[in-house]
């Protein structure tokens, strides 16, 4: 039974630490651009994360991309590269090209 509260405690701790981060996010880490890679801006909010706390996970990006909307934004402009026939991995190639 002792073993429960610090884990409990500990994911409080880490939703109010997302809450926080996702909050406080960077308009140029928050805008979505149609060439946007996600992989790309994933790593980006890892960076910023770890400079905000020191040591922090870089699982922690996901978390913040979730809270932030971010996650949803990406997934939604996948799925309408994909129903106009394109593949999301090669049309952001395809669109680097074009410029």
């Amino acid at each position: 039974m002792t073993n429960r509260a610090p884990r409990l405690r500990s994911r409080r701790m880490t939703a109010d630490v997302v809450d926080r981060l996702a909050h406080t996010l960077p308009d140029e880490l928050r805008t979505f651009g149609l060439n946007v890679d996600q992989a790309e801006r994933s790593d980006a909010i890892a960076r910023w994360i770890n400079r905000q706390i020191p040591g922090a996970s870089p699982d922690m990006a996901g978390l913040v991309m979730a809270k932030a909307g971010l996650s949803y934004l990406f997934s939604l402009r996948n799925a309408l590269v994909r129903s106009a026939g394109n593949d999301p991995a090669t049309w952001r190639e395809s669109v680097e090209r074009s410029l």
